[in-house]
This record gives C-alpha cells, structure tokens and sequence, in this order.
C-alpha cells in the first residue's frame, strides 16, 4: 500500500518565499553598493581632474645694457611667473654680482617693490656676507597674483670698467622659496640667471612698464607722460593690459608719471642709461 505523500504546508511555502525575498534584497544591495563605489571612483576621478594644477615658480634676473661710466644708476628686475591662487604671502633668494663693476645703491641697498608687490610682501635687502652677495626676502600681510616684476634692485656702476665688460647676476641655485599664507612652500623651476653689459654709446634706449591701481589691476587708458630735465614731454597711452613702452629715449635723468581719470599717480625719476624694463606706475591708494 502505497503512502500518501504530504503537501506542503503553508510555513513551508512562507520561508521559501522569504528566502528567495533575502536572496534578492542582497543582490540589489550588492549592485547599489557596486554603483555607489564606481560613482564614488567616477566623483574623485573628476575631482582631481578639475582640480587647479600647481606649477612651479621661474625667478628671473633681468638683463640690462648700461655705459661703463663710473656712477651711473640701473635697475635690474626680478620677475616671477604666474603665483594667482597660490597665496603667496612671502619670499627669499640669493644673488651675487661683480662689485668691482657695480654695487647697490640707495635705500634698502636699492630694493624696492615690483608691481606684484605693491600691495605686499614687502622687499627687505642686506650685502651679506659682503660685497658681491645679496640677501633678498619679503613678507606681507598681502599676497601675489599674476605674474611680472616681484623686485626691483638699484645698482650704480664703478670705476675702470672696459667697454664691452658683462658682469653677471647670479640667482644662488637652491636660495629661492616662496612660502604660502595656508602654509607650506610652492615648488619652484631653477632660476634665469641675467646679465649686464656695458657698452659705450649704447643708442637710444627703451622704457616699459605698467600702469597698476594699489591692488595690483591694469589701468588700461592712461595718459602716460616721459618728461626730460629740459622740460619736453612725450606721452604714450597704456594698452588694456596696463603696458606702456617709449622708445628712442636717450640717455639722462627723466620724470615720469601717469594720469588716468579714476587714478592719481605720484610721478617717479627714472635714470636712462639703457634699457628700462619693469618701470611701473601704481596708483594712489
């Protein structure tokens, strides 16, 4: 005799059910969860794409062709490539120079702010541990944005240098640092060494420079004037980038100033023995 067989019962049925509803609620929750972490992945892939990239900072030493007369002043610039964003709130490098043939000269041992550093950080500049070596550095509350003359340096020239002598401006390898307001340093290229040349009756010379509000912007449209000591004036008008350039000026002692009609300037004396770079122009405050 056959034996009946038994039909399911219904708690059976409820804990199949169950088990194939686990079973389900995994897999969705390991697809979600697989989703979440490549959309987490495909967030910081994108993140780090977007993310503004660093680059290092080039410190270059101007060049600059003077006459081997003994006192005569130029001014050697010290530019830097773009720093917008990186804070920069401070600075420090090394030079050396050839003090039989020129050595700084005026307040600061000839130091003086650049455009970029208008509004701070401040040069502050030694002869240490002597003639021929300079210790540069600058602090601030503010900071630098865009890039262009960081420094300016006055230097006058000595006595018995030869026609067609050069004397070198040397940027000391591994001097340079530039520290950041958040902290840190910014990495920087190695340093564009310049050079003087002095040269007898070099010709006419060029003067260039901007025209800045305090804050450092271009002040594009301004009147700006180049007056010798007999009193002639000529006049060039700033490009929307704030540039300005005079050619053909020759050598001697000049005025120059701007004026603009949101802007006072305050007219600066310019010694012209050769070429004049980074010669800037920054309004009142």
């Amino acid at each position: 005799m056959l034996a009946k067989q038994k039909s399911p019962t219904i708690s059976n049925s409820i804990c199949s059910l169950l088990a194939l509803s686990f079973v389900f609620s995994l897999g969705c929750f390991i697809l979600e969860a697989g989703a979440q972490v490549r959309s987490g992945s495909a967030v910081v892939e994108r993140s780090l794409a977007e993310a503004p990239q660093v680059l290092p900072i080039t410190l270059t030493a101007g060049s600059v062709v003077v006459p081997p007369a003994p006192g005569v002043l130029f001014t050697v610039p010290f530019s830097i490539s773009s720093v917008t964003g990186e804070n920069i709130f401070a600075y420090y490098f090394e030079i050396t120079y050839d003090s039989t043939k020129m050595n700084p000269s005026g307040l600061n041992f000839g130091c003086s702010d650049g455009a970029l550093t208008s509004g701070g950080p401040h040069p502050t500049c030694n002869v240490f541990p002597g003639p021929g070596s300079m210790l540069i550095s600058g602090s601030g509350v503010g900071t630098m944005t865009g890039s262009g003359v960081m420094v300016n340096i006055q230097f006058v020239t000595a006595a018995g240098i030869q026609n067609g002598a050069t004397g070198p401006i040397t940027i000391t390898p591994g001097s340079v640092a530039f520290f950041k307001s958040t902290g840190g340093q910014v990495s920087n290229n190695p340093p564009v060494n310049g050079n003087i040349t002095f040269i007898s009756n070099a010709g006419p010379a060029t003067i260039g420079g901007r025209v800045l509000t305090p804050a450092g912007r271009a002040v594009s449209s301004a009147q700006v004037f180049l007056t010798d000591n007999g009193g002639v004036s000529r006049m060039v008008i700033s490009n929307p980038f704030g540039y300005f350039h005079f050619d053909n000026v020759s050598s001697g002692g000049y005025l120059l100033g701007a004026t603009s009609k949101k802007y006072t300037f305050s007219p600066r004396t310019v010694s012209v023995n050769g070429n004049l770079a980074g010669v800037d122009l920054i309004a009142q405050p």
